[in-house]
């Protein structure tokens, strides 16, 4: 590898930006400031600026090699304090250059995170985040080994507005942006209730991963199992799908200030539905939002503990299909 720029020239020798197993050069001032800067964007701190080269010497001196001797008592200690310093410098920056490589780059997630937030830019950046740690805690988990693709849902909008998004992971493309509708006792045109009890006719919270597809009263539909404990695990037993319905669709909107409403399942127009199901079904992620405090506060898919572990892979097999 070609060697960092050159500190008291400040000319570059390479272009590329040093890997983290390069050897650090020293100045007689301490560490080269442009080689820190690279190193500080590579581990995600572009930010943190580097000292200019008045900051790595002692003014009026030939700091570090001896130079001559201060005439007058002022200058004597100005220069002791800049030594000392220096020293100080030479010292720990070392340290805390090695602890931002022992840190790495920015989080896989994170960097999921920044790519739908580009993707979908009408969406909710904060919960198109907590989708991206929802999926990472349930990969975590053992729960799942991964996945390819992401719809998230917004149910803090009101269900005339598309809450929908579904993306392609791999790529960090938007596929789908739809309208949705929620359970019958969920709410009108604005979700308020939601629950996780059979009967209850609400829709759940939490995050869903999309499993296999069949054809029942509702047409081509796709079976949702619950990952959420306490929040959304009796999805299966409660036939909560994924289908299209004829009471999703901006005319209805439009004529009634509000989409109809399902039993619980999240209900697509039907012109999409096939198509949709098809991108979701044997493994794709649902996350479904609100800003319930109780849900943000308590579930395991967002608190992601080590204790919660057990529970949620017991929770993720307990419910059988139905339907």
């Amino acid at each position: 590898m070609s060697p960092p720029p050159d500190f008291e020239s400040g000319a570059s020798t390479s272009s590329a930006i040093p890997a983290r197993s390069a050897k650090l050069t020293r100045s007689p001032g301490g560490l080269d400031k442009d080689f820190v800067s690279q190193l500080l964007a590579v581990h995600g701190r572009s930010d943190v600026k580097s000292r200019p080269s008045t900051a790595w010497a002692c003014p009026g001196t030939n700091f570090g090699r001896g130079g001559q001797r201060p005439r007058t008592r002022r200058l004597r200690a100005a220069r002791a304090s800049c030594t000392e310093s220096a020293r100080l410098r030479r010292r720990y920056w070392p340290g805390v250059l090695l602890l931002l490589c022992l840190a790495g780059p920015a989080k896989a997630d994170d960097r999921l995170a920044a790519d739908l937030v580009a993707a979908a830019p009408s969406a909710n950046p904060e919960v198109l985040t907590l989708a991206v740690r929802a999926a990472d805690c349930a990969r975590k988990q053992g729960v799942l080994d991964g996945f390819h693709r992401l719809a998230v849902i917004d149910y803090s909008l009101p269900s005339t507005t598309p809450r929908l998004w579904v993306f392609d992971v791999d790529r960090g493309r938007l596929l789908f942006q739809e309208l949705v509708a929620h359970g019958r006792n969920t709410g009108e045109q604005l979700a308020a209730k939601f629950s996780n009890v059979e009967g209850s006719k609400m829709s759940s919270l939490g995050l869903f991963q999309a499993t296999e597809t069949y054809n029942g009263s509702n047409g081509y539909s796709l079976r949702l199992r619950g990952l959420d404990a306490g929040f959304n695990d009796n999805a299966l037993s409660r036939a909560i799908v994924m289908h299209g319905a004829p009471y999703v669709s901006e005319a209805i909107a439009e004529r009634l200030g509000r989409l109809g409403r399902s039993w619980g399942c999240p209900a697509v127009r039907k012109e999409v539905a096939r198509v949709m199901i098809d991108t979701l079904k044997g493994g794709a992620l649902l996350f479904a939002y609100y800003p319930d405090k109780k849900w943000l506060k308590e579930s395991p898919m967002l608190t992601c503990g080590p204790a919660e572990a057990a529970r949620v892979a017991a929770a993720s097999v307990r419910a059988k299909p139905r339907g």
